[in-house]
């Protein structure tokens, strides 16, 4: 059973400014803080996202099954970042994490795209296509 919130879905015109590589993906992102995962989730769906789902429980079991790309937020559940990442993660679909110090992230995750905290829509969006780019699926 999985605890996700609901995807929230928007249709996107082709041609618009806003598209980029993320068109048509589907994301999750795990994250505890609902206002933070909403945010995440709006740039995400901003930059041309397909749907985004948010894994916000503490615990929880992530199933990455149909996802494109998963954001975790490593400074909050570090050993569930790394317990994905061993469990090929990476491999699975891209994989970007969120840390409170980028170069301690680079160091604890060494194959993810890695955003320091705070970030902005264009450094999320950027680490993205920089997870998709260098995926070795």
């Amino acid at each position: 059973m999985h605890m996700y919130s609901e995807p929230r879905m928007t249709l996107r015109e082709y041609g618009s400014d806003t598209m980029t590589s993320l068109t048509g993906k589907n994301i999750l992102v795990v994250e505890f803080q609902p206002l933070v995962a909403r945010d995440i989730q709006d740039r995400l769906l901003d930059a041309g996202a397909r749907n985004v789902s948010i894994a916000g429980k503490p615990g929880q079991v992530i199933n990455l099954t149909g996802y494109d790309a998963l954001i975790i937020n490593a400074t909050q559940d570090r050993e569930l970042a790394r317990s994905l990442v061993s469990n090929g993660a990476g491999e699975q679909c891209a994989f970007v994490v969120l840390h409170d110090d980028a170069s301690r992230g680079r160091e604890l995750f060494p194959n993810a795209a890695i955003v320091e905290i705070p970030f902005d829509s264009e450094t999320i969006r950027d680490a993205l296509n920089e997870a998709f780019a260098t995926r070795r699926v």
